[in-house]
């Protein structure tokens, strides 16, 4: 007697992404894996393993439609789904260009909406497992988690550190000519490009494989990458004034006072 395949849709999965990592180790556990990334990229390795691959925009309401139009006909339900697909925008939010910023809630915010939205009834068929990787979502997984507890879906948020994949170097942005932090240019810049993090990265295998096991019983909020225990105790316990000093530091913000004066 053979035990049927759970299936897993992530997406997101473009090469070095977190998302590719949790494609292949989904698959290396027996997973039936249903990966995404955007229609100008391939994912021939994936392919290649058997794993079933879509072009999805998570922007594009005909693109989410005609993508859960491909699973509602070829699948009876689902039993996990990655809300992996994301952009990062690290910047100064007195230097935010609002069309930028636009761009990325509509991909990390309303794109998983869209999409969760869409593949609810395939997951509530199978009482599966929803997962979201963004802590910018942790609200969003809470209310989720409770909306959907009553039928038999299971939500974990994930809240990363670090984590040493694709998304780290594919948009090298910088600091406008009136910031008022070009006292710290040097120092901001080296953050937004993801030249050095200041605290050690985590592996895209590590990760994928500690959140793959989690998935059969998932925790409701899921802490990892280096110093998860650190910043979990801080969170929990509300200790804001520790993070002040740790980002102060890191972004050498104290050149700012010196600058004014």
């Amino acid at each position: 007697m053979t035990t049927k395949a759970k299936t897993v849709v992530i997406t997101g999965c473009s090469a070095n992404s977190i998302g590719e990592a949790l494609a292949f180790e989904f698959h290396r556990n027996g997973y039936m894996v249903c990966a995404t990334c955007l229609p100008n990229e391939q994912l021939t390795e994936m392919e290649a393993l058997g794993m079933i691959c879509c072009p999805l925009d998570v922007t594009n309401d005909d693109s989410v439609a005609k993508f859960s139009e491909f699973l509602h006909e070829h699948y009876r339900g689902i039993d996990v789904l990655v809300n992996s697909a994301g952009i990062n925008y690290v910047m100064p939010i007195l230097d935010l260009d609002m069309t930028e910023l636009r761009r990325i809630f509509d991909i990390n915010v309303f794109g998983m909406v869209r999409v969760t939205q869409t593949l609810s009834d395939l997951l509530i068929k199978n009482q599966g497992a929803y997962n979201g990787s963004k802590a910018a979502l942790l609200a969003m997984g809470n209310t989720l988690r409770i909306e959907l507890g009553p039928f038999g879906v299971k939500v974990m948020t994930i809240l990363a550190g670090p984590i040493a994949s694709g998304l780290m170097t594919r948009t090298i942005r910088t600091l406008p000519s009136s910031s008022l932090y070009l006292p710290v240019k040097e120092e901001f810049e080296s953050r937004m490009s993801h030249k050095s993090h200041g605290v050690d990265t985590l592996s895209r295998s590590k990760f994928a494989e500690a959140v793959v096991a989690k998935v059969e019983k998932p925790p409701f909020n899921f802490w990892i990458g280096p110093w998860n225990r650190v910043v979990w105790v801080l969170e929990t316990f509300g200790l804001l004034s520790i993070w002040d000093r740790i980002f102060r530091k890191m972004f050498k913000l104290d050149k700012l006072r010196k600058a004014k004066l």
